[in-house]
């Protein structure tokens, strides 16, 4: 039997006094974003109409390196959070965060909350894995190894498993989750996802692949 995690969000009235109060926050953090960065955040904040396909395009014309997320890198994450994860942006409706991954990190199977239309972008040589989830049992529908650069597309109903599979390599990737609507957490309340499965040996049995486990 898989264990879940279901989150609610609250939705309270905005007053105009804090909507002004919040665009002036969003100016200062674009301001501190490096150049290419701010960038892409503009972009997004500028383009109308955004699903997967469309995020990967802008993602993959965009110019951001390994080195421009750096000051968010987190290598000495608790063993218990399974990799590190930091906010870069947080706009009206999106997120933008920078996840760093130690040698044998790997996250729980998880999906995105709320999340209508994201992508990942990996600096790194990560695995990477989709499921299905039916009738009770959980399904592995692919598992591969990423190529360093590569951008992945996350559409609401993606079940999936990222990690680094490697001995002694250290690498960071850029995540990109929007929603139709304003919500507190687009990915889910204090980090995680409305779908989540917290004990591995809970759904080995239903797995079809080997569940990775941190080194």
């Amino acid at each position: 039997m898989c264990r879940f995690t279901f989150t609610a969000v609250k939705k309270e009235r905005v007053l105009p006094m804090e909507i002004k109060q919040e665009s002036r926050n969003l100016k200062a953090q674009k301001e501190s974003l490096p150049q290419a960065l701010r960038t892409f955040v503009h972009r997004l904040e500028s383009t109308e109409r955004i699903d997967p396909a469309e995020l990967c395009r802008i993602l993959n014309e965009s110019t951001i390196t390994a080195e421009d997320l750096s000051d968010w890198a987190d290598f000495n994450h608790p063993t218990s959070d399974s990799y590190g994860r930091r906010m870069v942006y947080k706009g009206k409706d999106f997120e933008v965060m920078v996840m760093s991954w130690c040698p044998g990190d790997f996250s729980t199977i998880h999906d995105h909350g709320y999340t209508q239309w994201g992508a990942v972008r990996i600096y790194g040589p990560a695995e990477h894995a989709t499921f299905r989830f039916e009738d009770g049992r959980l399904e592995t529908l692919a598992r591969w190894q990423v190529e360093p650069g590569d951008v992945i597309g996350v559409g609401h109903g993606l079940i999936h498993q990222m990690g680094n599979p490697t001995h002694d390599t250290f690498f960071l990737s850029l995540h990109t989750y929007g929603t139709s609507e304003q919500v507190e957490d687009v990915t889910g309340m204090q980090g995680y996802s409305t779908f989540s499965i917290r004990n591995c040996s809970e759904w080995m049995v239903a797995c079809s692949s080997p569940c990775p486990r941190r080194r």
